[in-house]
């Protein structure tokens, strides 16, 4: 067996100004050390291992003109593993235009990136930040427009580059012979989002969701899907206040199966397949959907205090995923 002790530490500064109205300046800077030990009961001597994190951070958001806000920001981080310092710069940009009194338009563009992962958390799992990170390149267009009955509508199409990205690794293994649990792929991400929303302050308030989306990988000139690729996700939030204190509500959600890869066993025979230059046979597991219900009863015990009852019914199609 073997035993992972995990101390960790963190220091974050924070800094807030606003020059005027019209222009504020947010700042700050974080810093994280990690110190792990692996104990191995007897097979070795005890090992550890030293992660450290230092980033600063800096965002302005201005308001030049009447009906134009901008938002320009960066981020600047130093990874430090096995004595190797491994650095990123993150810049973003966002702009908001009043187009009339009742519709804006949204852009947005950035870079982000973040440490090497494994497909689920390991205490102790570290990968080693120098052979890349994963990056990201995002962008935006959307209009919000606000209707009538105090309902709001948002449309925002989006496009993201990544390179060097480990989410292909939950099913390596079962489709190439040459899979390592490190290596990273490069990809794209594509879709379209809806959101229709009216204020929670309405009797009857909520909101409908949808997102339509892809999410492509390539390893070396071979093309696949990307596990987490779910083409249609939706969902929905209604409540409704009865007064005097009764409200309920309900939530679904449905999203498109995950592609998978076939997995080939034979009885008492171990086999490994490799695929040619050609997309691998992908297929989809089956779609999900379930649905919440909620109702509450509120006493107000005068000012600002109140209790509640509230009743809960988690999935009650039981759906399986």
């Amino acid at each position: 067996t073997e035993t992972v002790t995990s101390v960790s530490g963190r220091l974050r500064l924070e800094l807030e100004q606003r020059f005027s109205t019209a222009v504020r300046l947010m700042a700050g800077a974080d810093f994280n050390s990690t110190q792990n030990s692996y104990d191995y009961s007897g097979l070795g001597e005890p090992t550890s291992s030293l992660e450290q994190i230092a980033g600063a951070y800096a965002d302005l958001r201005m308001r030049p003109t009447a009906g134009l806000e901008i938002n320009a920001g960066a981020r600047f981080d130093a990874y430090r593993f096995s004595g190797a310092v491994t650095t990123s710069f993150d810049p973003k940009l966002a702009a908001r235009v009043t187009v009339s009194r009742d519709i804006t338009w949204v852009s947005t563009f950035g870079i982000a990136h973040q440490q090497p992962t494994y497909l689920f958390p390991v205490p102790g799992l570290q990968i080693d930040p120098s052979q890349g990170l994963q990056t990201t390149y995002q962008m935006a267009e959307g209009v919000e427009a606000m209707l009538p009955l105090d309902m709001k509508a948002k449309a925002t199409g989006f496009y993201d580059v990544h390179r060097k990205m480990n989410d292909f690794v939950s099913d390596c293994g079962t489709f190439a012979a040459s899979c390592s649990l490190i290596d990273q792929v490069d990809g794209r991400t594509f879709g379209v989002e809806l959101l229709l929303q009216r204020a929670l302050t309405r009797k009857l308030a909520g909101w409908v969701a949808y997102t339509l989306s892809r999410a492509e990988r390539r390893i070396g000139n071979v093309p696949y899907l990307s596990p987490f690729d779910r083409t249609h996700v939706a969902s929905a939030v209604l409540r409704y206040d009865f007064g005097r204190g009764f409200d309920a509500g309900a939530r679904g959600t449905y999203y498109t199966g995950r592609p998978d890869f076939p997995n080939f066993a034979f009885e008492n025979q171990q086999s490994t397949f490799t695929f040619g230059p050609t997309e691998f046979p992908q297929h989809r597991l089956p779609d999900f959907y379930r649905i919440d219900l909620r109702a509450a009863k509120r006493w107000s015990l005068g000012g600002r205090e109140w209790i509640a009852a509230v009743v809960e019914f988690f999935d009650v199609t039981l759906s399986k995923e």
